[in-house]
């Protein structure tokens, strides 16, 4: 109630209703879902291609044949975010060395991998939220500059945007980049209006740059507002999960400032 309460008029908080039914909201079983869907549908089809033969796939053994394979590579994420201890829980991945975060700085995230990538035959990169792929490209593109020949090299992002998409593609080729789940663009409310756009989103963009200074207010002297109404890169993202709201979000969604009352606040990490 008191995120529709943010409108001034009538037309505002109907708006602000309707923009809140949009919302993708992912709940933890969902993300469970996920964890599982990044394992079982793209690690593991990654892990044995070219190595298990049809048999194989059909032997008692083969949970166990896996995870023997995944032992051989590392394993990272780019922030602390990921939540490993339930990833391995729920896919029940016992006795795998502890996976780390590589951390948003590039050189750092060198730092965080044996030279040359040690003895591991690849490295397994998942990530929950690849937003515009600017910061997942910089520390992947610096992980690149030190593998050896032959090394192999997956990038699982659990949720991505359609637009990370353009920036990773210069990767391509050099990692395998599998998103378990992607949103596309026309799901985001844009800055511009674009081809086939859901009728809504003309009010939508209209709320959204009738409220942006109320939006983007700092709201304490420690807070760091959101410079862009429609999201960090523009992006115009209608997602939250049960973890956080992405800076890829609209403000409007997740910004607590002294006139605006979010319906999601996000946290800072």
């Amino acid at each position: 109630v008191m995120f529709l309460e943010n409108g001034r008029d009538e037309r505002h908080r109907k708006a602000l209703f309707r923009l809140a039914c949009r919302l993708l909201f992912i709940d933890k079983l969902q993300i469970t879902a996920l964890y599982r869907d990044a394992y079982r549908r793209i690690i593991t089809r990654w892990l044995t291609a070219g190595v298990f033969s049809p048999a194989d796939h059909v032997d008692g053994g083969y949970d166990s044949s896996v995870r023997s394979l995944l032992r051989g590579h590392l394993i990272r994420s780019i922030t602390d975010s990921f939540d490993f201890n339930e990833f391995l829980h729920v896919n029940d991945l016992i006795g795998l060395p502890k996976p780390s975060s590589l951390g948003e700085d590039p050189l750092a995230a060198i730092s965080r991998v044996p030279p040359a990538m040690g003895k591991a035959s690849g490295i397994v990169v998942l990530e929950d939220f690849v937003g515009t792929g600017t910061q997942a490209c910089r520390v992947l593109e610096s992980l690149l500059s030190t593998v050896r020949p032959g090394f192999k090299f997956l990038f699982v992002p659990l949720i991505m945007l359609e637009g990370a998409s353009n920036k990773l593609r210069s990767l391509e080729g050099r990692i395998d980049i599998q998103p378990v789940l992607t949103i596309p663009t026309s799901a985001g409310v844009q800055s511009k209006p674009i081809e086939a756009e859901d009728p809504d989103f003309k009010v939508f963009r209209s709320l959204i740059n009738a409220t942006s200074a109320r939006v983007l207010e700092r709201f304490t002297d420690e807070d760091d507002p959101p410079k862009d109404a429609f999201g960090y890169g523009s992006s115009g993202a209608l997602v939250v999960t049960s973890h956080n709201a992405p800076n890829n979000t609209l403000p409007l969604i997740h910004h607590k400032a002294p006139d605006w009352e979010p319906l999601f606040r996000r946290l800072h990490h």
